[in-house]
């Protein structure tokens, strides 16, 4: 149902004697100011109409998927049903009684089980033909028969929809800036005005200010994100219809400093609060200005200054991580700290993967903050260091940076994010895998034949690598049979050397597993569970 009220049509410039009204000029201006009211009156239902239409479309493709997933569903039932018949045709031929009572009772409990999936109410349509759907336009056709000229003195009424003033409107990095105007002086005076913005993700709008100024920037918006805002005035009368819809779209990377409010006394900023140093031997934390919460961020901090082997911290950090403590100590901070040789994670106090390769003055350490993954990934000099080195963050993040007197580091900022970046957090290796006849079953990777130097080339029918805790789920090969159960000749998998690739110590041997004739029939899966080799990486 649309609602509705009586419009009164009338012109703020037409208030003349009737000679002035017949004499021409002001004549046609009422009438051009009657035309503009009515041609916005059939905008306004035109943009309503579209509206309407979307929302009907939207219905129509909701039920043209419902019904193609039930084809499909019973599409996979029919020929699941139809393999089932076929191998009962083919039982009954059995000619061992034994073996045909063997299974018959199985045949008949599977037979049924599938007739009572098809009887309960497979082929039923899920979802009804009809729209329910429904539109009432008599109020809206009886105000338009209502419209007509007001005789006498003018009524008061609420403010007109404000004009939003675009070339006024603008967007610095995560914040925007709004300005507006009333385009009617009214019988009441305007007492102020509502500012709302929708979530960026074209969500609800909420309330972002109220009061009499007409220009506002609101600060701490997502990155990379396109808002809807609009504005409405009010007065002793009540609260007037809403502006026009403005989009505006915030910076597509993040350009922010060092903060120097929130960070500890004995940092020093410089360089327009983009270079960092420290006055103490100890440890001490600076924050970036910007704070994140989603969408993808990175940043590099160059190292200027590199003196006795320090091991400042790089990472992010809530806005109430402790300031004295290297970065990471507490719960509230994520960070990578690095000496000149090595590195290190650690949140919470806790510190995991060792990883080689250190830092020196020209060094530059990138932070790649990816809150649709919700992960951390370091780099060092362009290249990723170390596996993804947190994941699970939510919440909101900035920037952060802990050092003492021996580095001085430049933040750089508004970078484009990495293309070289491996997603995998590798804990656990393992390798399973299924050799042919031409492997020897006690025969190492690192032997002659198969050198540890590169990849790893061998005449494997399966070579899995898991870099997951859990290994992985469980793995079958049958999809690499021939019809006799054979595995294919041809098949030859490629697979890192373990020890160049991940700095591994130890050498797998990989042992043939395929099982015999006697104990693996055609098409039955092989058993890898029992031949699985693990050894801990990065710890």
């Amino acid at each position: 149902m649309i609602g509705c009220v009586p419009v009164l049509l009338r012109s703020d410039h037409c208030a003349h004697s009737p000679t002035d009204l017949y004499g021409g000029e002001n004549g046609v201006e009422f009438e051009a100011c009657l035309v503009a009211q009515c041609d916005a009156l059939i905008e306004a239902l035109t943009r309503q109409k579209a509206k309407l239409l979307t929302k009907v479309t939207k219905e129509k493709e909701s039920k043209l998927k419902t019904v193609r997933d039930q084809i499909t569903h019973c599409t996979m039932k029919l020929r699941q049903t139809t393999g089932m018949m076929e191998f009962c045709l083919e039982v009954i031929k059995e000619n061992d009684p034994s073996g045909f009572l063997l299974i018959s009772d199985a045949l008949i409990k599977r037979v049924q089980a599938s007739q009572e999936q098809w009887v309960k109410g497979a082929l039923e349509p899920k979802v009804c033909p009809e729209f329910a759907l429904s539109i009432n336009t008599d109020p809206l056709m009886q105000s338009i028969l209502q419209l007509d000229f007001t005789q006498g003195k003018e009524t008061p009424m609420v403010p007109p929809a404000p004009l939003l003033q675009l070339e006024k409107c603008c967007t610095r990095n995560n914040s925007v800036t709004l300005a507006w105007r009333i385009t009617a002086v009214q019988a009441l005076p305007v007492e102020g005005y509502v500012l709302e913005l929708d979530d960026g993700n074209g969500g609800q709008y909420r309330e972002v200010y109220v009061g009499k100024e007409t220009v506002c920037t609101v600060d701490g918006l997502h990155f990379n994100s396109s808002y809807n805002a609009r504005v409405k005035a009010y007065n002793s009368i009540g609260v007037g219809a809403y502006s026009k819809t403005v989009v505006l779209k915030t910076s597509d990377v993040a350009w922010f400093t060092f903060d120097p409010t929130s960070a500890h006394r004995d940092i020093v900023l410089s360089n327009e609060n983009q270079t960092v140093s420290c006055n103490s031997y100890d440890d001490r934390v600076v924050l970036g200005t910007a704070a994140f919460s989603k969408g993808v961020h990175y940043w590099e901090l160059s190292v200027d200054r590199y003196d006795n082997h320090p091991d400042p911290a790089f990472g992010v950090a809530r806005i109430n991580t402790l300031k004295d403590v290297m970065l990471g100590k507490d719960d509230k901070a994520w960070a990578m700290y690095v000496d000149n040789n090595r590195s290190w994670f650690m949140h919470n106090n806790s510190h995991t993967n060792r990883a080689e390769g250190g830092i020196t003055k020209g060094s530059t350490v990138g932070v790649l903050l990816d809150l649709t993954k919700h992960t951390l990934t370091f780099f060092i000099n362009k290249e990723q260091h170390g596996p993804v080195a947190f994941e699970n963050l939510e919440g909101v993040f900035m920037p952060a940076v802990s050092l003492n007197r021996n580095v001085q580091v430049t933040l750089l900022t508004g970078l484009e994010v990495p293309k070289n970046i491996n997603f995998n957090r590798i804990s656990v290796y393992t390798v399973r895998a299924l050799c042919l006849q031409s492997v020897s079953h006690s025969e190492p990777i690192g032997s002659d034949n198969h050198p540890t130097q590169g990849p790893l080339k061998v005449p494997l029918s399966v070579a899995e690598v898991w870099t997951n805790r859990s290994n992985g789920p469980s793995t079958t090969v049958s999809e690499y049979d021939k019809e006799n159960g054979d595995l294919p000749d041809s098949a030859v998998c490629v697979a890192p050397c373990a020890s160049t690739l991940l700095g591994l110590k130890e050498i797998f041997f990989i042992r043939n597993i395929r099982q015999s004739s006697r104990t693996r029939s055609p098409g039955e899966p092989y058993n890898l569970s029992a031949y699985r080799a693990t050894t801990e990486v990065g710890h």
